[in-house]
């Protein structure tokens, strides 16, 4: 059995907490609503610890080579050790915090929309945001758009994307991403427009050790709804 973090992929640990504070920035920028308020003494916690709460990842392969994850939510202290808190749950069975939701969603939308001049991150953020769909019609437009990229067009626009604010709706799993987009044409001026999208989400069993590791809750992204801002 090996025993991961859930930060330990790219930027470690580390990332994954500064995430969830930007997160959690977001929702106290939110009316005084309960479940902001259970929140409150959460997160202010993890970061009372200067972000020393994590959750670890178990998995294993049985002899069929069946990937079976389990989530193990644990404690690291002042001095390095780790404390587990509870029992490990099964990767469904676990329910990820909002703040989780919320950099999910937002960091979909980053990565769907951004547009640099690099080709091989380029194709790693089209990969991430593979890991992150998730239903059989969201992989197939997501496919449908992704099928007529080719390197060579790389950075002949480029398109920064400014996050302006991620909102759980009343719906169940779904949320609203608002953000600016800066594009860059070669020879033309800067402009800038601002866009909206709702976004549904659900969960995901990873069937390869590759899709665990690139998405380790299984959290994901089954339609997506985009509109530009007047």
């Amino acid at each position: 059995m090996m025993q991961t973090m859930e930060g330990n992929g790219s930027g470690g640990v580390t990332t994954e907490l500064q995430g969830l504070e930007a997160a959690y920035r977001i929702i106290q920028q939110r009316d005084g609503t309960a479940e902001r308020r259970a929140w409150h003494w959460q997160v202010t916690a993890m970061l009372a610890l200067v972000g020393l709460i994590g959750v670890g990842v178990w998995d294993h392969l049985d002899r069929r080579g069946r990937i079976e994850p389990f989530v193990q939510t644990v404690v690291q202290q002042d001095d390095g050790t780790l404390v587990s808190l509870g029992v490990p749950q099964t990767l469904l069975a676990y329910e990820p915090h909002e703040a989780v939701w919320i950099q999910m969603v937002g960091e979909w939308i980053k990565r769907y929309r951004w547009r640099g001049k690099d080709a091989v991150l380029a194709q790693a953020d089209m990969a991430w945001v593979q890991y992150h769909t998730c239903g059989m019609e969201a992989r197939r437009l997501l496919n449908d758009e992704h099928r007529g990229w080719k390197p060579e067009h790389v950075g002949k626009t480029l398109v920064q994307v400014e996050l302006k604010s991620v909102t759980k709706t009343p719906s169940p799993l779904s949320y609203q991403v608002l953000w600016k987009e800066t594009t860059i044409p070669k020879a033309l001026p800067p402009s800038e427009k601002m866009y909206t999208a709702t976004l549904t989400t659900g969960r995901t069993s990873p069937a390869s050790q590759e899709m665990l590791m690139q998405n380790r809750l299984g959290t994901c992204v089954t339609a997506w709804n985009l509109s530009e801002q007047p």
